[in-house]
Order: C-alpha cells, then structure tokens, then sequence
C-alpha cells in the first residue's frame, strides 16, 4: 500500500497564500500539557484509508480567507483529487481551524460528514 506524501502536503500548505496571510503561527498548549501546531496532520487510518489535517487559524485575518482555502484546496487535489475541506468555529477558547481530509485515489470516502 503506496502512503501518503506528508512532506509535500505540508510544504504545499506552508507555501500557500491560504497559510502564510491566515493560519496562526505559533505552538499553543490545550489543557495541561498537549502542544498543537500549525498544521497537524493526523496519520493513515488503516480502516478508512484516509489522513486528516487541521490548519489553525489567526481570527485576526479574514478578508479572502475563502478564496485562499480553494486555491489550496485545487493546488492540494492536484495530487490526491479526493478530498474536502472545511472551515470549523470554535468558542473562543482555541483558535478555529480549516479541516481537510484526504482519501487515496481509487479509495471511495464514506458519505459527507455533518458540519
């Protein structure tokens, strides 16, 4: 089984104007202890076949956040064609953050999750 090319999908979103104008840039710590990054990306699940990847977000910069998230989106799918993408709301208490998830070209993703 062929994996996934994480060193390209990160480079593909630190290089982008979606990352660079939008996405906060420092380590955060949630609770106690666990450090969040930037970019998280979440490993291979065998069962699904799929990874997930969390872009935290400045709440500061907004203007044309959306049009950046689609140029990423097609720039990203370019290589892995299956894949969504969303935008996720917190309460204040951490930063929000765009969601993508990517499934293996010939792999068919469970239907749309609920947003």
């Amino acid at each position: 089984m062929k994996t996934y090319d994480h060193k390209w999908i990160v480079e593909t979103i630190r290089n982008s104007d979606f990352y660079k104008v939008h996405a906060y840039k420092d380590i955060w710590i949630s609770g106690s202890s666990t450090e969040v990054r930037p970019i998280t990306i979440y490993g291979e699940s065998p069962v699904s076949r799929e990874i997930d990847i969390l872009i935290q977000m400045d709440r500061r910069a907004t203007k044309n956040r959306y049009g950046r998230f689609r140029r990423l989106m097609s720039a990203l799918r370019a290589r892995y064609p299956k894949m969504d993408g969303w935008f996720v709301k917190l309460d204040g208490s951490c930063p929000d953050h765009y969601e993508i998830c990517v499934w293996k070209k010939g792999y068919e993703p469970k239907k749309k999750r609920a947003r």
